[in-house]
């Protein structure tokens, strides 16, 4: 994280200082950076459990696509079995698109900047995280940006 390097770059400066309140700064700032990459350990474990399950959802329905095509004589089974493909098709679609935001929030805990929005560059709060963990904008600017996208959907009608 950036935050977490400018503390540790910081607590750097203060600890060549030597008084007492800039060790027991060091110190906090040392604690504070061990804490966040800790916290970041446990998130990567969690974003690549959740990449594991989704690449296992996508490889189910890319099998089931295969299955059962061309076995019916009726034209209700072939209504059927396009009705089921393009149903498998938009799920694999979601689970695809899902996937890539999880892999982008593995590259963004690799990179250290896991945690900051993308827009304002401030930290996103952790109950946010915690509910969405490949969130990558604070709830204020991804409510900015929703409402930007509600304005242009309206004013394009």
């Amino acid at each position: 994280m950036k935050l977490s390097k400018q503390m540790y770059i910081i607590g750097m400066e203060v600890e060549s200082r030597g008084s007492l309140a800039h060790q027991a700064l060091s110190l906090f700032l040392k604690k504070e950076v061990a804490r966040m990459s800790g916290s970041n350990d446990s998130v990567k474990k969690r974003l690549e459990a959740e990449r594991d399950q989704l690449l296992v959802g996508v490889a189910r329905l890319n099998n089931s696509h295969h299955e059962h095509f061309g076995t019916g004589n009726h034209p209700a089974d072939y209504a059927t079995e396009v009705f089921e493909q393009a149903k498998n098709l938009a799920l694999s679609r979601n689970l695809q698109s899902h996937l890539w935001q999880v892999e982008d929030a593995l590259r963004r805990v690799d990179r250290g900047v896991y945690g900051l929005c993308e827009s304002c560059g401030e930290k996103i709060d952790r109950a946010r995280l915690e509910a969405l963990p490949f969130a990558i904008n604070c709830i204020e600017c991804q409510e900015r940006i929703e409402q930007a996208a509600r304005w242009r959907v309206r004013r394009a009608a």
